[in-house]
Formats: structure tokens, C-alpha cells, sequence
């Protein structure tokens, strides 16, 4: 293999490191924000569903505005993935959690907390997967790494027995 094809095999290989370096980066940024765009939607759904649920229980007649409930609802659902058990599990939460706000059961507090632990489920394993990286990404990285550590140590051999 001469120099030239091993300089090249060299710069294709620090390009593509730092091509996949980039592309993860912007990936963690995109999963960063749909980490805080999920608990925003979450928190704000509890929020509103204690009112609405206080609300019956105390038996006030003002009947609060359910839009941005609702819009937090689908916002929540457009987020996930509902291939996904932790997905499932959380949108019966959020369910749950809205039937018994509608209904004013006393023990809200519970359902809201139950829907909290589902996001939190979702939201760790979410982070996980960003600070781990992708699996393709992995995989290419060790292959470009492996393959200019080989380049350069043939780079070497040549020159000190060259």
C-alpha cells in the first residue's frame, strides 16, 4: 500500500470522525430538547389536572378551561412512542389521571403521581440513550478509529523500517 492511498485512507477517516462527532452532537441536541419539551407538557398537564380536580372537589362552580389540558394531552402523545411499553404505560397514567380529575376523586394525588413516575421512567431512559450515543454512531466511530489507528501504525512501520 503506498503513502499516498494511506494518507488518503488517514484524512477519509478523521473526516468521517469528525463528520459523526457533529451529527451526534446536533442528535443529543434535538433528544435534549424533547427531554424538556416532554416534562414541560407532563408538568403542565398535572398542573392543570390537580386544578380541574380541586376544582370539583371543592366544589366551586367555575368550571376551568380544559383546552390546554387537552392540548397538553396531545402533545404529550405526539411525543411518544407508542410501540413502546413505557409509552403505553404512561399515556394510561395520564388517563387515569384525567378520569379521576374529571371525577374529583380525593386520592388525585396519587394518579398524578403515578403519572410522574412513568415520565420519569421515559425521561431516564431518554437520557441514557444520549449520553451513550446511538448504536450506529458507536459503530462507525470504532471502525474510522480502528482504521486510522491501523493507517498510522502502517505509517510508522514504513518509517522506521522504510
Amino acid at each position: 500500500m503506498s503513502d499516498t492511498v494511506i494518507g488518503a485512507i488517514i484524512g477519509a477517516s478523521v473526516a468521517l470522525i469528525g463528520m459523526i462527532v457533529a451529527k451526534e452532537s446536533k442528535i443529543s441536541e434535538l433528544r435534549q430538547q424533547w427531554i424538556d419539551g416532554l416534562r414541560s407538557d407532563v408538568a403542565r398537564f398535572v398542573s392543570l389536572a390537580l386544578h380541574v380536580g380541586m376544582t370539583k372537589l371543592g366544589g366551586i362552580s367555575v368550571v376551568p378551561d380544559h383546552r390546554d389540558a387537552n392540548e397538553r394531552i396531545g402533545l404529550i402523545r405526539l411525543r411518544l412512542n407508542m410501540k413502546e411499553k413505557t409509552s403505553k404505560d404512561l399515556i394510561e397514567a395520564i388517563d387515569r389521571l384525567e378520569t379521576n380529575a374529571e371525577n374529583g376523586n380525593p386520592m388525585l394525588e396519587a394518579f398524578a403521581d403515578d403519572v410522574i413516575k412513568k415520565t420519569q421512567i421515559i425521561l431516564k431512559d431518554e437520557w441514557k440513550r444520549v449520553k451513550r450515543g446511538e448504536w450506529r454512531y458507536v459503530t462507525v466511530l470504532i471502525i474510522a478509529s480502528i482504521s486510522l489507528v491501523f493507517c498510522l501504525g502502517l505509517l510508522l512501520y514504513r518509517w522506521l523500517h522504510g
